[in-house]
Parts: C-alpha cells; structure tokens; sequence
C-alpha cells in the first residue's frame, strides 16, 4: 500500500548530456527519488517519481531534489509539468509589462505559431495578463520580395545585420515593445547551415547565430524554441 507521485521539470537550452552533466549523481538508478531523463526536440524534460505512504511524504521526498535541478540549472529550467517554452516566454513578458511581435523567414512560421498558441492557452486560464502578449507575426518564405513595410533588405535572403533591421521592423511596425526576428539559412562551418535571430527593445539589438541540426523538421523546431527563449533570456538578464 501506498502512493507514487510524478513531477516533471522542463529545461530548454542545453543538451540531454549536458543537463544530465550538470546534476551530479541525480540521474542513477536506486535513487529515491528517481529522476529521468528524456527529450523531445530539444525540450527536455527531468521526471521525479518519489514512493510514500501519501501525496504529502512524496512532495516532502522530492522538493530538496527540484530544489538541486533548479540550483544546478539555473535559467536553463524554465517550467514544470505541462509547460513549454513558449509558454514560459509569454508570462516572462507579461509579467515585465511588455508585448512581442515577430518576423520570421527561416522557421517556416513556427515563432508565430507557438507564440499565438501559447497564447491561445493563457486565455483558457488564469493568465490573463498574458493574453494581449503577443502582437502578432510576419512570415515570409526565403528568396521572396519584402514588402515595403519590412524596409531593408529588399528580399528575403536576410542574415548577419540585416535581421537586426528587421527585429527593429517588426518592434515597430506592430507597436511591441520587443521584436524578434529569424533570418534565412545560410551556409555555415563544416557544411552546415545557420540562422540569425535578433531581438529588439529599447534597450537596443542583440543577434546570436544558431547551427541548423538533427534533421529538417527536428532543426527547424529547435531554431524556434531558441528564438523564443532569447527572449525569456534577455528579460532576466533585464531584471537582474
């Protein structure tokens, strides 16, 4: 007789071999409370199963470990249970008073997708001040004429400074406060491909470059969720 209770931490931004690196003899077998690990385009995801006599042993069992994988991976841990990135990124910006659009060329629409989804589900819940968030988003397909409205550049063939322009466009255009953009692949070292993502606030422009991998739908989910977490990033670099 007794209960066994499952907690899930989500984590974003770093490898399953990495994550696991990072917690020091936490992942074993035996351990009580176990913790697993496993990955799903690029989110993973640490699963705390803990034994008891009831719901309250187990939940006193597992919160000196869900205090060590938060301690241990610091911003890298974004959420718990049924969360996702994107929906971590939409109340970090709610909770900072801000609003996010975005212009997209390289991920297929997927930023604006999982953005007006995450929103789409604050609105079935409590977080109401997450739901005027997201202002909406532009997604154009490489090689193809921008409109005027976009400025510089002229097509859509857009990397290095030039997606800086267009998440200052899309900051702009939309009235958000903060813009993001992805640009089009291009090839990168040892025969890959990178994307430019920019972001945009008042405080000024920030690019990173990200490696395309794993497969073309697996690279492309991956470059999403990364757009979106700069964002996450930046607003509590911002805090701080």
């Amino acid at each position: 007789a007794g209960v066994i209770l499952h907690r899930r931490i989500k984590c974003f931004g770093a490898g399953e071999s990495a994550i696991e690196a990072l917690l020091p003899d936490l992942i074993r077998r035996g351990r009580d409370p176990l913790v697993g690990i496993t990955a799903h385009e690029a989110t993973i995801t640490l699963r705390i199963t803990a034994r008891g006599r009831d719901e309250q042993e187990c939940l006193a069992k597992m919160a000196p470990t869900a205090e060590t994988i938060r301690g241990c991976l610091g911003p890298l841990a974004y959420g718990t249970e049924d969360d996702e990135v994107e929906d971590a990124v939409l109340r970090a910006v709610a909770a900072a008073g801000r609003t996010l659009a975005t212009i997209e060329i390289g991920t297929e629409g997927r930023v604006a997708a999982l953005m007006a989804q995450a929103q789409a589900r604050a609105a079935g819940t409590a977080a109401a001040g997450a739901t005027a968030v997201f202002r909406g988003g532009s997604v154009f397909a490489a090689g193809c004429a921008l409109p005027a409205w976009a400025g510089s550049p002229a097509d859509t063939a857009a990397t290095g400074p030039a997606v800086e322009a267009l998440a200052e466009r899309a900051r702009g255009t939309a009235g958000a406060a903060v813009g993001l953009a992805v640009g089009a692949a291009r090839p990168g070292p040892e025969g890959r491909f990178v994307v430019d993502i920019a972001i945009a606030d008042a405080a000024g422009v920030e690019r990173v470059e990200h490696m395309l991998g794993g497969g073309p739908t697996l690279a492309l989910s991956r470059a999403s969720k990364t757009a979106i977490d700069l964002v996450r990033r930046r607003l509590a670099e911002r805090a701080r």
